[in-house]
């Protein structure tokens, strides 16, 4: 008897193959949202497959550091609010989206956010609140 070769096998819509690529895209898609520096570091994880040692000497950073980047940004692209919060746009408005985006995915501290959008610190955190509070109730409604 024997086996097929796998890569040659064709992929059905429920194949292992094809549900990771499609985790892939999603996850590209989301790392679409962050920031440039970060958006390239994820680039040239995802779509050059470059080993982290690679990636260390285009940056010039230590292989350590580079690692903790990735592992930092990956938890922050599977954080459940911020899949929420870049799938399903459409249910939370616009400016209380952007700080929780700029917030828990770009990793902007409480203060910058006050910065950049010249708000007290107390409309920024209840923004946020408000945002993690939409996600509970949206995990609700399933």
């Amino acid at each position: 008897m024997r086996l097929a070769n796998v890569d040659k096998a064709p992929q059905s819509a429920g194949s292992p193959q094809v549900a990771l690529a499609e985790a892939r895209e999603k996850l590209w898609a989301r790392a679409m949202a962050l920031a440039p520096r970060d958006r390239l570091l994820m680039q040239t994880l995802l779509r050059d497959h470059l080993s982290v040692r690679q990636l260390a000497l285009l940056l010039g950073e230590n292989p350590g550091t580079v690692t903790r980047r990735i592992q930092r940004l990956s938890r922050r692209l599977n954080d459940p609010i911020v899949i929420a919060l870049l799938e399903y746009p459409g249910d939370l408005r616009p400016e209380a989206r952007q700080l929780a985006v700029e917030y828990l995915l770009h990793g902007a501290s409480i203060a910058r956010l006050c910065e950049i959008h010249q708000m007290k610190r107390r409309e920024v955190t209840a923004i946020i609140d408000f945002a993690k509070g939409w996600l509970r109730a949206r995990c609700a409604r399933r």
